[in-house]
C-alpha cells in the first residue's frame, strides 16, 4: 500500500476480507488488496508494517510504501 509522508489515512477491514486505505480527508478509497478470509479484528501498525490477522489463521503483514 502506497501512503504519502504528512497525510491521514484511514485502514478498514470487513467481513469479506478486504482491506482498505481511505484518504482521510475526502473518503475516497485509495487501495484496496483481499486478505481472503474474514477480519474481525482491528489492523495494527508496527513501523512500515500493517499487521492484521483473518479468521483464516493467517497473519499478514503488509509493507507501507
Amino acid at each position: 500500500m502506497h501512503i504519502k509522508e504528512g497525510e491521514a489515512y484511514i485502514l478498514q477491514c470487513d467481513s469479506a476480507g478486504k482491506m482498505y486505505l481511505i484518504e482521510g480527508s475526502s473518503g475516497e478509497i485509495l487501495d484496496k488488496i483481499s486478505l481472503g478470509s474474514n477480519v474481525e479484528g482491528s489492523p495494527a501498525v508496527y513501523e512500515n508494517m500493517i499487521v492484521v490477522g483473518t479468521r483464516g489463521q493467517r497473519i499478514y503483514g503488509i509493507k507501507i510504501k
